[in-house]
């Protein structure tokens, strides 16, 4: 699958991770060796990806610009920022984004997931289907589990998805690890219902209108350890298994 395009989204304030993000996003913080946003374009590279937008908070923007000006990055990739005037929910923010990515497939990335070992970035280029496909990734806590959002699997999709589940509503082990690969179809079924964007679920429900119609939501397994940094503990353990890496 080539896929030339990409999103980080990095927008959020990070205030459960204060007082470490009081002055800087979760994106700039070190994962023990170098920033998570330049190990994450690094990845981006790998996927052979040639443009990339980048949402921020409006009071981080002159920090990650400074940020990029010491690295030659942009030799390989074509990095923009894209400055949000108010923070709000992924779903509503991507929908914001339309304009950049319309018309071809696109990877979308949280910007506070680190992985561990990243498989993801080297195996789209090998699908040759043209579909939507998520990352996905083991947890064997049912308190991650419950904070994620969790996935049924059958044969190579997703046939059920539901977000922050409890716990008798857990399907399976595996989760959405923060990455996919999007398509056009992702901003139409978001937009179908008005009501739909007033929830902050509003990109899992588009993405499960997608499947009970019938569209092919295909996931690709990363084993390795994948962090999503909501607190501080969870950066700890970021940067601890960067160490153990070298």
């Amino acid at each position: 699958m080539k896929v030339n395009r990409a999103i980080i989204m990095a927008g959020g304030e990070g205030v459960r991770m204060n007082p470490i993000t009081k002055y800087f996003p979760k994106c700039y913080l070190p994962i023990y060796d170098e920033p998570l946003l330049i190990k994450q374009l690094k990845w981006l590279i790998e996927a052979n990806v040639k443009e990339v937008f980048i949402a921020l908070n409006q009071k981080f923007g002159d920090l990650i610009l400074t940020l990029l000006s010491y690295t030659d990055l942009g030799n390989e990739i074509n990095i923009n920022l894209v400055i949000e005037q108010k923070t709000q929910g992924i779903g509503v923010s991507l929908l914001e984004l339309k304009t950049y990515v319309a018309g071809e497939p696109f990877i979308f990335l949280l910007g506070d997931e680190y992985y561990e070992n990243p498989s993801f970035f080297k195996e789209i280029k090998k699908l040759d289907d043209d579909c939507i496909v998520m990352g996905a990734t083991s947890y064997k806590d049912k308190k991650r589990i419950m904070a994620g959002c969790n996935f049924e699997l059958k044969d190579d999709r997703i046939v059920t998805m539901v977000e922050k589940p409890k716990e008798n509503e857990i399907m399976s082990e595996w989760c959405w690890s923060g990455v996919s690969v999007f398509q056009d179809s992702v901003f139409d079924s978001m937009l179908e219902n008005e009501e739909q964007l007033k929830d902050n679920r509003v990109l899992i429900n588009g993405l499960t209108n997608l499947i009970e119609k019938g569209n092919k939501i295909m996931y690709l397994k990363d084993y390795s350890e994948n962090i999503n940094m909501t607190d501080i503990e969870d950066y700890y353990t970021a940067c601890s298994l960067e160490k153990n890496k070298y």
